[in-house]
C-alpha cells in the first residue's frame, strides 16, 4: 500500500464535524429591553424569545412586550399646542419647557390640538 492509499483511508476514517444547531434568541429584562443575543451555546435562563436571522441582525430595532417582539417606534413625535386648557403645564412665555405638577415657577397651560 502506498502513502496515497494510506492517506485516502485515513480521510475516510475522519468524521465530519456535526453542523452547529443555530437558534437565534433575544434575552430580555422585565422592561422588555434586549440584554443579550445568542445563536448557539445558549446561557441558562428562560427569559428569551426565538427570532429570525433578520430580526437577530437588527436587534436594536426591537423590544419585547408580553413575550412578543415589537418594533421600536423611533419616528419623531410632534404636538400642536394652543394656549389655554389644562393639559400641559409650561413655563410662562416658553411653551417648549414642560413643567412637573410640583413646579412652582410662573406657568401657564396649553392644550394639544394635534390632528391625528
Amino acid at each position: 500500500m502506498n502513502s496515497l492509499d494510506e492517506l485516502t483511508k485515513a480521510f475516510e476514517l475522519v468524521t465530519p464535524p456535526k453542523p452547529l444547531d443555530i437558534q437565534y434568541r433575544f434575552y430580555y429584562n422585565e422592561k422588555g429591553d434586549i440584554t443579550m443575543c445568542s445563536m448557539a451555546d445558549h446561557p441558562d435562563g428562560d427569559n428569551y424569545i426565538v427570532v429570525t436571522r433578520s430580526e437577530f441582525d437588527n436587534y436594536f430595532d426591537y423590544r419585547v412586550k408580553d413575550g412578543k417582539l415589537k418594533i421600536i417606534d423611533r419616528s419623531p413625535k410632534f404636538k400642536k399646542l394652543m394656549q389655554g386648557g389644562n393639559q400641559y403645564k409650561v413655563a410662562k412665555h416658553h411653551a417648549a419647557i414642560l413643567l412637573d405638577k410640583t413646579d412652582t415657577i410662573d406657568h401657564e397651560y396649553y392644550t394639544d390640538i394635534t390632528d391625528d
